[in-house]
């Protein structure tokens, strides 16, 4: 078994880490760990714990974080933030090559 995968925040299509589980990724959703409508500094905590990087489209409230987490010499595995993309290119975007 390999490194954890990534983590996938509230705002990404849930259904995303279906059809990545089912490309051999280990992904995940908050809404799996009990995590939706959870403040972003306990899901940061998580992903530290379970040693996961977390992809987000909150770029508002990741970055600062992070920023933070680097300032304190506190140990992330890291933070994907992108530009919020539709369901339609999310689902386009996973098919493997």
């Amino acid at each position: 078994m390999g490194a954890p995968g990534p983590h996938l925040d509230e705002h990404i299509w849930a259904y995303l880490a279906k059809i990545l589980r089912e490309q051999g990724f280990d992904v995940i959703h908050v809404n799996k760990v009990d995590l939706i409508v959870t403040p972003d500094e306990e899901i940061m905590e998580y992903e530290v714990g379970e040693h996961r990087a977390i992809v987000t489209f909150n770029v508002r409230d990741f970055v600062p974080l992070t920023a933070q987490y680097y300032e304190d010499e506190k140990e992330h595995y890291g933070v994907v933030a992108t530009e919020e993309l539709s369901r339609g290119e999310l689902q386009n975007g996973s098919r493997p090559f």
